[in-house]
């Protein structure tokens, strides 16, 4: 499933939770601020991977694993996977881990307009 697959998803069950429109809009605003932090996020990992400092690129993909709570699924998993090849000192694997997750983060920041005008027309 593509990064574009799970964040629609993910918006659209939020979206169409009738039950509690309350729930559903908190959902969507954490969405909308991790997508917000994203782009520092991304930075700090390029610093780190260009730097090749290590502990801090380990240290930035942790908290980039969590993407998956926040509907970006493949994002997060990619995220815990460069986590587990720097713990294991895999660094065959650190550069397409991280090229993976530069790409999958490009994907997610495009749904960030969709997601401004889904709060916006559904709680004005």
């Amino acid at each position: 499933m593509s990064e574009k697959q799970d964040i629609g998803k993910h918006f659209g069950l939020l979206a169409s939770n009738t039950q509690s429109p309350e729930l559903s809009e908190k959902f969507l605003k954490i969405n909308l601020s991790f997508l917000r932090r994203l782009p520092t996020r991304q930075q700090e990992l390029e610093g780190a991977y260009r730097q090749k400092d290590w502990g801090q690129l380990q240290f930035h993909a942790h908290r980039l694993a969590g993407a998956g709570l926040f509907g970006f699924e493949s994002l997060g998993a990619s995220a815990s996977e460069l986590e587990l090849a720097l713990e294991a000192k895999s660094y065959d694997k650190v550069t397409q881990l991280f090229e993976k997750i530069l790409k999958l983060s490009e994907q997610a920041l495009t749904q960030r307009a969709e997601l401004e005008q889904l709060l916006a027309s559904k709680y004005p």
